[in-house]
């Protein structure tokens, strides 16, 4: 896999699914990024299991393929490159990175062993004005317990009924 990207597009899609890295796992392949060519763009992802993360970002696409990066040593290292196209070449377990004057290389991860974050079905698809939904947390969220020992009372219930939305 070949291409081409600007630093500040890059870091900013990998700083959108970074969230849902695994910090504490028996499983490596949790704590990548997944790194796929897609319609000329770049589909990323990270999923910790509980919680999948994908954005798409637009590159200069040379060469298709997939790869799984290590998702913190990747994340930061793009963040401290300095502003410009970064040329990114996959081969093997190993990416060759040319930015600037300067190239480095590192390894990633076998992408086969990264779990497949289900589908949504457009059916089920439900839209929610981003302040609607920021508001509605932000009222709920407090209530929310923090303590992991009953891992149901962490979360708050989103019911959708016809147009109407409720978070619990």
């Amino acid at each position: 896999m070949k291409f081409t990207c600007e630093k500040e597009i890059l870091y900013n899609g990998l700083s959108i699914v970074s969230k849902a890295i695994s910090t504490r796992t028996t499983h490596k392949s949790l704590e990548g990024i997944l790194i796929e060519t897609q319609d000329n763009m770049l589909k990323l992802t990270c999923t910790d299991l509980s919680l999948g993360i994908e954005t798409k970002i637009p590159a200069k696409i040379a060469q298709e393929g997939k790869a799984l990066v290590q998702g913190r040593i990747f994340s930061e290292f793009v963040r401290k490159l300095p502003e410009g196209e970064i040329k990114f070449t996959f081969e093997g377990f190993n990416v060759h990175i040319d930015y600037g004057y300067s190239s480095t290389n590192l390894q990633t991860l076998d992408y086969s062993e990264f779990p497949s974050i289900p589908t949504v079905e457009e059916d089920n698809e439900v839209l929610i004005k981003e302040d609607k939904l920021r508001s509605m947390i932000t009222a709920t969220v407090f209530s929310a317990a923090v303590e992991e020992s009953r891992p149901v009372l962490t979360g708050a219930l989103l019911d959708i009924e016809n147009s109407d939305a409720k978070l619990v």
